[in-house]
């Protein structure tokens, strides 16, 4: 048996990616793909999810309180792009979704196994051809069965291989930006059987996003990223620390709190003297 790569499979990779990147690829309306979504109507819409700042501003309306940022600046911009969301990204509607997957890219366990299996037969079908993929890179596929449109599978390292795990999430946002992608639910990678520390994957997460959206025009490239969280720790840990990677100005925020509570008073106030009149 022939140990050399089939040109064939090879040309399937580069036409799989460059399809993309040109727009050339043929994707149904959402309407359509709606009716072979694998989780039915039991779907989240990415509409639905707050932004990072709207998040602050209801934890500030709750009582909660905060320290002012510190290492680093406030980015407005930047959080209106960011949410924090706790669920299941096989059924999130959304324009693409990340797999933490293993290297044969034929899926596995965990949030792998659940998106092939959401996904279906076809996505295997997809992959088999994409031999693989390397250990802190990257490769797109369509979304089949799922609500997303893509997915993007990064292979994590395993164990505790800080530089692999950065080079996953570096090469998610290139990628992301490169088949001219705008919105991604981006779930933990390796911090589940791959082994590496929750807090310290998490660390690295938001302290790569936040560096590589503010390099060059990548801001303005993306319109949305949502980090995903499954169990109720990722949930904490993330949040506890998106308050030091993406920090906010408290006092602007309860500002604009009372702002909006004084416009809706006026508004009702306007309302009530309409009624009267009439």
């Amino acid at each position: 048996m022939s140990n050399q790569i089939d040109e064939k499979k090879l040309t399937y990779i580069s036409h799989n990616v460059q399809s993309i990147i040109d727009g050339n690829t043929s994707l149904p309306s959402r309407e359509e793909k709606r009716k072979k979504y694998k989780c039915g109507s039991n779907y989240s819409r990415e509409e639905d999810i707050i932004s990072w700042t709207k998040h602050l501003k209801n934890l500030i309306k709750e009582g909660s309180e905060f320290n002012e940022p510190t290492d680093y600046k406030v980015n407005r911009k930047l959080n209106d792009k960011l949410s924090l969301w706790r669920g299941d990204s096989t059924k999130l509607e959304i324009e693409s979704i990340v797999n933490a997957a293993n290297s044969s890219l034929l899926g596995g366990g965990g949030i792998d196994g659940a998106i092939h299996q959401a996904a279906g037969d076809s996505l295997f079908e997809e992959c088999i051809p994409l031999l693989g993929c390397h250990t802190g890179e990257t490769k797109i596929t369509l979304g089949h069965n799922l609500p997303a449109y893509y997915i993007l599978h990064t292979v994590g390292p395993v164990g505790y291989k800080p530089d692999e795990l950065k080079s996953c999430y570096r090469s998610i946002l290139d990628l992301m930006v490169k088949c001219k992608i705008r919105k991604i639910a981006i779930c933990g990678i390796s911090t589940g059987v791959f082994g590496f520390p929750l807090e310290l994957a998490v660390h690295l997460a938001l302290a790569t996003t936040r560096e590589w959206l503010l390099e060059g025009d990548n801001l303005d490239k993306v319109d949305r990223i949502i980090f995903v969280t499954y169990l109720q720790k990722e949930q904490i840990c993330y949040s506890n620390l998106m308050h030091t990677y993406f920090p906010s100005s408290i006092q602007d925020l309860i500002q604009e709190i009372n702002d909006e509570i004084n416009t809706s008073d006026e508004d009702s106030y306007e309302t009530e003297t309409s009624s009267d009149e009439d």
